[in-house]
């Protein structure tokens, strides 16, 4: 599977109640709810853990079981680990950490047990807190000691200095623009993973957190920001639908980039090496910055870019004769183990060689901009 490193505090996320639905379509265990489509089975299973607000919060108290339901019809069952209501909580502010992973143990051991569920075929879940506490499960236990095979987490809080013991399937869709849980960390802990290629990363820009959750109108709670945004919630299930039917081998798949060949390779320093000469005749790097990784983006805004490169504008260099150079590359290139492809060289200029290092790393299917270095020796 190609990782898209597109590179914690606790989540201050939504968290959604799974709602109850009349009908057939969901039954009742002694312990959880559980929607279960028709037929004896044995089906698939998918575990749901919510975010921090566990309780059906008035501006969306549907949204699970619409989720539950859109899996249902797909021909899965789906349980609710209800961690928050098994201890009388009424947020995750009351929780600690081990309630929701024990839940999902609990949940899934159970599952396990049941004669309509595909053992082989059981999937965790988790928006925002109840994702973290799937990573937080896949960082706590080995594969052998789980009894779920695969991993789905929707903005979730994401700790890069704690790396998992678990190398299972695990999709994460992450939200561009989420200034709860910043998609920057997951990004950076998917690398730390027992095996980063067995992780898929989706971030889909512009997007705030909670983007899959219909009818929610962007809104502020406290300092954040969150809201639906349906081309993201779309893409997002597409993903879902994907990962959920595809055999653990094809998920297993490692299908990383190769390295570029060396055509390919000037092409990517010639292009980044003329949207940095674009910004800097500007004076501005707004141009330079949109065509980076989200990674890149993510950590510096123009503003904060413009403020790096300031000694630069004011030094009225003559950036532009650069795009009428060819550059050389000097270097044997390489991915490294944390996915970087690192190109080096220099720019023949006269009196001096401008010398280069550029980083990139693959996302959204193509190599972008991590980093960048210019420098006279």
């Amino acid at each position: 599977m190609t990782h898209r490193r597109i590179a914690v505090g606790i989540v201050g996320a939504l968290g959604l109640f799974l709602a109850m639905v009349a009908g057939a379509a969901q039954t009742s265990s002694p312990d959880y709810r559980i929607f279960r489509p028709d037929g004896a089975g044995p089906h698939p299973a998918v575990i749901f853990l919510s975010g921090c607000y566990g309780l059906a919060p008035a501006m969306a108290p549907d949204a699970y079981a619409r989720r539950a339901e859109r899996l249902r019809a797909q021909g899965y069952i789906v349980a609710f680990a209800d961690y928050l209501g098994r201890h009388g909580y009424d947020s995750c502010g009351e929780a600690k950490p081990a309630d929701a992973v024990d839940e999902l143990m609990a949940v899934a051991a159970w599952l396990k047990t049941q004669s309509f569920v595909d053992k082989s075929r059981i999937t965790a879940m988790g928006w925002s807190y109840g994702g973290s506490a799937v990573l937080q499960t896949l960082a706590s236990h080995t594969d052998q000691q789980l009894d779920f095979s695969r991993a789905v987490v929707f903005f979730p809080g994401c700790n890069p200095q704690q790396p998992w013991k678990s190398a299972m399937p695990t999709l994460m869709l992450l939200a561009g623009d989420d200034d709860v849980t910043p998609a920057s960390l997951c990004q950076e802990a998917a690398k730390h993973s027992a095996a980063p290629a067995a992780v898929k990363v989706v971030v889909y820009r512009g997007a705030l957190h909670a983007f899959d959750t219909e009818g929610m109108e962007e809104m502020r709670m406290g300092t954040h920001s969150m809201g639906y945004h349906p081309q993201a919630a779309a893409a997002a299930w597409e993903e879902v639908r994907q990962f959920l039917k595809a055999s653990r081998e094809q998920l297993l798949q490692d299908d990383s980039p190769a390295v570029p060949t060396k055509a390919e390779q000037l092409a990517l320093v010639k292009q980044s090496t003329h949207n940095f000469v674009v910004s800097m005749t500007k004076k501005d790097m707004a141009h330079f910055r949109a065509t980076v990784s989200t990674l890149w983006q993510n950590q510096f805004t123009t503003e904060q870019f413009n403020q790096g490169y300031k000694a630069a504008f004011e030094s009225g260099g003559d950036w532009s004769v650069l795009d009428k150079i060819e550059p050389v590359l000097s270097t044997a290139t390489k991915i490294g183990d944390d996915g970087v492809l690192s190109l080096a060289g220099h720019y023949p200029a006269k009196p001096k060689p401008l010398h280069f290092e550029q980083k990139y790393i693959y996302e959204e299917s193509a190599w972008k901009l991590v980093g960048l270095d210019f420098q006279t020796k």
